[in-house]
Parts: structure tokens; C-alpha cells; sequence
């Protein structure tokens, strides 16, 4: 295991025992292009070697170049080779609490942090439902449980900002039902507190975070938070929750209750979602009764058998629950 040198500016500290041939120049290359072009870069560098060391992703070593941390995090061929702490651990759980033998999904994300980021997101966002949620006309608004750009930007901010001088932690993601925490090595800096921290910019890891912003994976230093509480308003949800734990810091956010929630996109007609409405107000019912309310608000005769057979849809869709196998039986909302 590498040791990271004790600094205050840990992401540009030479990794002991690492060299330049464990650096991908040809990625390095193919960065400083991006980077030009999309005027994220305006340096003087002229090649892969003479940027990294601009960027401090490299330090000479007389007349060797040895990988800074933030070079490895970067453009590393394998980082865990040298910084097996540097990963994020993702564990997704069918319920709303921590259980080991509640787990629907866990990885552990290696490789650099352009790939980790890239596979993480690309998880949560396959994973949180789409459904709808009903306004107090009982109008259908379709939403995803979570926002996308939040789920990015809490992901690259937990990478980008964790404590690569501890070398004991990965970035934990934990993805309940209703809600997702993402846990970073590292207290927040000197300065800054959870009252704070929407009103102070700052950077544990500047290197990286240049780095980052030249891939287009951050945008100005100090306006990830505020983009993840404005997209959270903009969805309707309440705003992240942040607390410290003496080791980490974790942040997290609760979706949406959503109705006829499932992973993708599932089409409800207005019967079916004037159903939904019908047992969020009312609780258990039989069909009968449902038919009975429905015809009243849609003002519109409809056959007990046209409900049924909409009620075992929503059943096998798995957003309604019926209760009891006789014709009796009662249906209920599924819980989400």
C-alpha cells in the first residue's frame, strides 16, 4: 500500500513507488484535446508529459516523473494498485434500513474516477422508479423518483471531495427505497459547517477537482451542493439531509412516494390513475365500492368488470395489493 505523504495538498503529493509507465498517456492526450477544445484548458502545455506536470499530476523526480494523486485518480492504468482506498463501495437495499440480508445489489466501483463516476451514476439511474404523483385534482404528473443531475453531482462530490489521506474508507453509497446517502472519508475542512457550507467555496482536492472540470464532470468549484438543492426544490422533494459522524460526512436525499412506481417507465391510463387516487384517499376497498366512487367523480358510467379488469392490472404491475382471493376481497395501495 502507497503511503500519502501528510499534506494539506494531498492530491498533487508523489505516490511512493508509482512511476510514469502507470499513467495512460495516450488518456492523457486524448484529455488535454477535450480540454482545448472545449475551452475548459488554457494552458501552454504541448504534450502528455509536459501537462501533467503543469496540472500537477506528476512531480519530477530529477529526471523521472512520478504520478501525483490526483494524476493516478485520473489517468492511472490501475489507481487501486497503489490506492486501494480509492473506490466506491455501492450497496442497494430493498428496504428503507441497513440489513445484510436485505441486499438487492453490491459492488465495489474500481478503476479511475472518470470510470467509477460513469458507472456509478449509470447504476442509480436504472435503479431509482419513475411513477407519478397526483396533484389535489387528481392530475397525473409522470417523475422520476430521484433527479438525474443530483444523483451526478452528489456522486462526483463525494469522490472529488473525500479525505485520500485516509486510507482505511471507500466512498459508501447506500440506495434505499426511498432515499440514497452518499458517505465521504473526511470531515468537512476547517471553517466550513453543515450551516455553512451552501455559502463558503472550497476544495480539499483542487488538483482533482481541475482535472474534473477540464472533463466537464464539475463545473465552477463550490456550486455542486447548490445545483443538487435547486434541482431537489425543482422536483418537489425536501431539501438533503447533511450530518457529520466524526470520520465522514454524509449527505442524502428522499424521493418521491411515487404511484405506480416501477424501474423504467410504466403507462396508466386516467381511469387507472383516478383508481390510484380513489385508494390514496379512502384506504382499503372492494371493487364494488371503487366502481361506486369512480362513476361518481368521472361522472361517467363504468361496468364492475370494466373496474376489475383495471384493478388486476395495477395489481400485476405491482402498485395495487389485493387483499383476500373471494369477491370480497379489498384493495389497497403497495406501499413504496
Amino acid at each position: 500500500m502507497a503511503t500519502i505523504q501528510n499534506t494539506n495538498k494531498c492530491d498533487e503529493t508523489a505516490v511512493a513507488g508509482a512511476g510514469i509507465e502507470d499513467l495512460d498517456l495516450q488518456e492523457v492526450e486524448r484529455h488535454l484535446d477535450y480540454a482545448s477544445r472545449s475551452n475548459r484548458y488554457a494552458g501552454e502545455a504541448r504534450d502528455a508529459r509536459e501537462f501533467l506536470v503543469e496540472q500537477r499530476a506528476a512531480v519530477k523526480d530529477g529526471a523521472s516523473l512520478v504520478p501525483s494523486v490526483a494524476g493516478l485518480l485520473v489517468f492511472g492504468r490501475s489507481p487501486q494498485r497503489f490506492l486501494p482506498h480509492a473506490t466506491v463501495t455501492l450497496a442497494h437495499y430493498h428496504g428503507n434500513e441497513i440489513n445484510s440480508g436485505d441486499v438487492k445489489h453490491i459492488h465495489e466501483y474500481a478503476g479511475n474516477v472518470v470510470q467509477q463516476i460513469d458507472r456509478v451514476v449509470a447504476y442509480l439511474n436504472d435503479s431509482m422508479k419513475h411513477g407519478y404523483v397526483l396533484d389535489g385534482s387528481a392530475q397525473r404528473q409522470e417523475k422520476p423518483q430521484y433527479p438525474a443531475l443530483a444523483l451526478r453531482e452528489l456522486t462526483v462530490n463525494a469522490i472529488a471531495h473525500r479525505d485520500y489521506m485516509i486510507e482505511e474508507s471507500a466512498v459508501r453509497i447506500a440506495m434505499f427505497r426511498n432515499r440514497i446517502d452518499w458517505s465521504s472519508p473526511g470531515n468537512l475542512p476547517e471553517g466550513v459547517t453543515i450551516e455553512t457550507i451552501l455559502e463558503h467555496q472550497y476544495a480539499r482536492n483542487k488538483n482533482l477537482l481541475r482535472l474534473l472540470f477540464q472533463r466537464s464532470y464539475v463545473e465552477k468549484i463550490g456550486q455542486g451542493l447548490d445545483t443538487v438543492f435547486a434541482e431537489c426544490k425543482k422536483l418537489g422533494l425536501d431539501q438533503p439531509v447533511m450530518r457529520e459522524t466524526g470520520a465522514s460526512f454524509i449527505i442524502g436525499i428522499t424521493g418521491h412516494e411515487l404511484l405506480g412506481a416501477s424501474q423504467g417507465r410504466l403507462k396508466l391510463t386516467d381511469i387507472q390513475l383516478q383508481i390510484i387516487s380513489i385508494l390514496k384517499k379512502q384506504g382499503s376497498m372492494n371493487a364494488q365500492d371503487i366502481a361506486d366512487s369512480l362513476n361518481q367523480e368521472v361522472k361517467q358510467a363504468r361496468s364492475l368488470r370494466t373496474i376489475q379488469v383495471d384493478l388486476k392490472t395495477l395489481v400485476e404491475a405491482g402498485v395495487v395489493d389485493r387483499l383476500g382471493q373471494t369477491r370480497a376481497s379489498t384493495y389497497v395501495l403497495r406501499s413504496t
